[in-house]
Formats: C-alpha cells, sequence, structure tokens
C-alpha cells in the first residue's frame, strides 16, 4: 500500500492504524460491492467516504506517476 508520505501531500494525513483499516476495507469488499466506498469508510476510524475516494484517486495517481516515470 502506499506510504504516508506518497498520500500526504495531496490529501489529509491518515494514520498507519487508517491505513490498515483501509486495507482490510478494500479486502473484504471487492469493486462490485454497492457503496463499497461508504461501507470501507465505516471502518476506518475519523475517514469518510469522500476521504477514502480521494485517498484511493492519490494512490492511483501515485502509482501511475511512478510507473509512466520509467519511459
Amino acid at each position: 500500500m502506499a506510504s504516508s508520505s506518497m498520500t500526504s501531500s495531496r490529501s489529509s494525513s491518515w494514520t498507519a492504524k487508517q491505513n490498515k483499516q483501509f486495507e482490510e476495507g478494500v479486502a473484504m469488499y471487492d469493486k462490485d460491492t454497492s457503496d463499497r466506498w461508504q461501507k470501507i469508510a465505516r471502518g476506518v476510524s475519523g475517514k469518510s467516504a469522500g476521504e477514502v475516494r480521494r485517498f484511493v484517486a492519490c494512490i492511483w495517481k501515485d502509482c501511475m506517476d511512478e510507473l509512466f516515470s520509467f519511459r
């Protein structure tokens, strides 16, 4: 999963505990789960569904930036 240093510059900071809770939620709710982000957010202390979606967007962007930086 993304390190907190990668995501803290683009979104509110996440603790190690919140990162772990997020990872557990992603493992529990697959992409076809209705209201996936809301369900994951319920398991992440102090984070809303919107914050979870923004976190995912930052992780995705960081991954894509890293992938295409090798070209």
